[in-house]
C-alpha cells in the first residue's frame, strides 16, 4: 500500500505544485527541509517557464522510493539560473 501512496505523493506533486503553480500542497507531499527546497526551485522555475506542463507517462514504486518517466513542455520567458531567455523549452537532462 505504502508503494501506491508514494505514487500518489507524486502525481500530486507534479499536477498541482508543478503544473498549477500551487506551491501550498509541497507541504502536505513533503517533509521540512525537501518542501523547502522544492518551494525555492520551482516558484522561480515556473516565473522562468510560465506555460511549462510535465506530462507523467509512468510512475514505478516499490516500498519508499517512486522512479518517473515525463515529457515536458514549456517556453523559456524569463532568467532561469543567469540564462536569459530563448523563447524555447530548455534541454532536459
Amino acid at each position: 500500500m505504502a508503494a501506491e501512496q508514494n505514487k500518489l505523493l507524486v502525481r500530486r506533486l507534479i499536477q498541482e505544485a508543478d503544473n498549477r503553480g500551487n506551491l501550498d500542497v509541497l507541504d502536505d507531499v513533503a517533509d521540512g527541509d525537501i518542501a523547502l527546497a522544492a518551494r525555492h526551485w520551482i516558484g522561480p522555475f515556473r516565473d522562468s517557464l510560465p506555460d511549462f506542463r510535465m506530462e507523467i507517462i509512468d510512475l514505478i514504486a516499490e516500498g519508499d522510493k517512486v522512479a518517473a518517466h515525463f515529457r515536458c513542455s514549456g517556453t523559456h520567458l524569463g532568467e532561469w539560473m543567469g540564462h536569459p531567455p530563448t523563447g524555447q523549452l530548455p534541454e532536459c537532462r
